[in-house]
């Protein structure tokens, strides 16, 4: 496999960021610790005050993957009372939220395959629910206010939860990572010789 092009250096999803920008404040780099990186491609944060505004669509065009979220605000979202930390599933259409009154999120984006190479936990697709046993978390990250400590408190939680390494799941982060990065390879049987391996373990591998 060539050399790993990381997804964190690929393009957002984010429709119209430019409009998103004046409605909402979107913060996207954090440092991943290096134990996490395997698992984590980023953490990112936003917040907004519509009070008094008509709400605001923000658009995303979802990669394939989990984001957990610790999330405030002045009404409840995803189905969810807040303050409440989520796992959003990994998303098969477009995600489409309203942004309105208050509200501010404190997210990790998993890789693909990642909240379960993590956690054992299945990537249900198109839910959000709450993180079982997740009080303490969400009263430490609730606890300080700016978004690069946030980040931290959320990373702290994900690193208690480390496995050891899964050579099949490291293999494969390194193969999606570079389809990322190489946009002509549409073929599973250019992926797999690129990769070293047959057609048929690429499959069963995913």
């Amino acid at each position: 496999m060539p050399a790993r092009t990381h997804a964190t250096d690929a393009p957002s999803g984010l429709l119209r960021p430019a409009v998103a920008a004046e409605r909402a404040r979107l913060r996207r780099r954090y440092p991943v610790d290096p134990a996490l990186e395997p698992y984590v491609e980023r953490y990112w944060s936003v917040s907004w005050e519509q009070a008094g505004e008509r709400p605001f669509r923000s658009e995303v065009l979802s990669h394939p993957c989990v984001n957990l979220a610790v999330e405030s605000g002045d009404r409840p979202r995803h189905g969810h009372a807040l303050p409440a930390a989520l796992v959003h599933g990994v998303v098969t259409r477009r995600f489409v939220i309203d942004l309105c009154g208050w509200g501010r999120a404190t997210a990790a984006k998993l890789r693909p395959g990642g909240w379960t190479a993590l956690t054992g936990a299945p990537a249900a697709p198109d839910t959000v629910t709450r993180l079982p046993e997740s009080e303490a978390l969400l009263s430490d990250v609730m606890a300080v206010d700016d978004d690069a400590e946030r980040a931290a408190v959320l990373a702290a939680a994900l690193a208690a939860r480390v496995p050891g390494p899964d050579p099949d799941y490291l293999f494969l982060r390194d193969v999606v990572d570079h389809l990322a990065g190489h946009r002509e390879l549409t073929r599973v049987e250019d992926v797999a010789a690129g990769a070293g391996t047959s057609v048929r373990a690429l499959q069963r591998l995913f």
